[in-house]
């Protein structure tokens, strides 16, 4: 990740790693979300009644990572999508930024 262009602060610090105590709590509130095992960041597999809906998916993470300045990973199998959030670069490092995008995925409805 581009230090420059790493997310930050609202005062423009780094963002700092949650303590373990915290990723858990709020890996409680966040259903379906899991630490990732290798590396930074959390993860959840989406899962939908067509690949038009997996795509739809795609194409607002994108945007929302966009806006967030984070590194999307995102990976697509038929009506599968799996997603990987990770703001910081340290493996087993999560943020509240992380923890916000998801719960912004989460939100996302496909249209009918």
């Amino acid at each position: 990740m581009n230090t420059e262009m790493a997310p930050r602060s609202a005062a423009g610090e780094r963002l700092p790693a949650l303590k373990a105590e915290r990723i858990q709590e709020r890996l409680r509130k966040l259903r379906c979300w899991r630490l990732v095992e290798v590396g930074p960041g959390i993860s959840r597999i989406y899962s939908f009644e067509s690949r038009r809906h997996a795509l739809a998916l795609v194409d607002f993470a994108a945007g929302v990572f966009e806006a967030a300045r984070v590194s999307p990973f995102l990976e697509l199998q038929g009506n599968f999508v799996t997603v990987r959030v990770a703001s910081l670069e340290d493996p087993g490092a999560v943020s509240e930024l992380d923890f916000d995008l998801a719960a912004e995925l989460d939100r996302w409805r496909p249209e009918r």
